[in-house]
């Protein structure tokens, strides 16, 4: 069991006072005797009981309206210190309270704010806890998957530098063979290369027919003795 249990039993039990005092803001609300001051506050009162009034059923939903209620009990305790005490006597028995409920249900919701503000902080304390353990969690995922990583990192490197090794030996290999080949075909040393023909087409001109690409002949000078 927790060593510091939330007072379910002290909220819902004020709570189920809820309508009582919501009757009695108005009947103070109404009251004569009280100033303009002191019946406004009252009436507002009334204003903030209504909407918690509808989770009675629900206990712990009350503790979001924990400041409103804090605010009209106290408008409440105000407006009934207005009156004497036969007055006021005459009021909380109209709608079954008493002076002592009242003095009650303010030390709950003090008692009840400062619960919350309790788990607040345990809440708060136990998030950073889990949030620091899932950090060291990742962190040393992290770090043994690297430490797996390294020596599949390492072996393809060693694959690769064996495979560059391997293909550059190649390479120098087929160049060695290519040079060899190339200095076995045979050569003529000192003798110019030859352009051999081995069919020519010399086509057949008619008779005083020159072929296009020849100038045609000039005369002869005037001067020119005759043979």
């Amino acid at each position: 069991m927790s060593d510091d249990p939330f007072p379910r039993e002290r909220v819902a039990a004020m709570v189920r006072r809820m309508p009582a005092y919501v009757r009695l803001s108005w009947r103070l609300g109404k009251d004569p005797l009280l100033s303009k001051a002191r019946r406004a506050a009252v009436v507002a009162a009334a204003g903030y009981l209504a909407s918690p009034v509808d989770l009675v059923p629900g206990v712990i939903p009350v503790i979001g309206q924990l400041d409103d209620i804090a605010f009209a009990l106290a408008a409440i305790r105000l407006a009934l210190g207005g009156l004497d005490a036969e007055r006021r006597r005459e009021h909380l028995d109209a709608v079954g309270l008493a002076d002592e409920h009242l003095a009650a249900d303010l030390r709950t919701v003090g008692a009840t704010s400062l619960w919350l503000a309790r788990a607040g902080i345990r809440t708060t304390r136990k998030a950073a806890v889990v949030s620091a353990k899932a950090a060291g969690a990742t962190a040393r995922t992290t770090r043994a998957a690297a430490v797996k990583a390294a020596p599949v990192a390492k072996q393809t490197g060693r694959v690769a530098k064996d495979a560059g090794t391997s293909a550059a030996r190649t390479s120098r290999r087929v160049a060695d063979a290519a040079a060899s080949a190339i200095g076995r075909i045979p050569t003529r040393r000192g003798r110019p290369p030859s352009i051999t023909i081995r069919r020519m087409t010399i086509p057949r001109l008619a008779a005083g027919e020159r072929p296009a690409d020849t100038p045609p002949p000039s005369d002869p000078p005037e001067d020119a003795a005759p043979h």
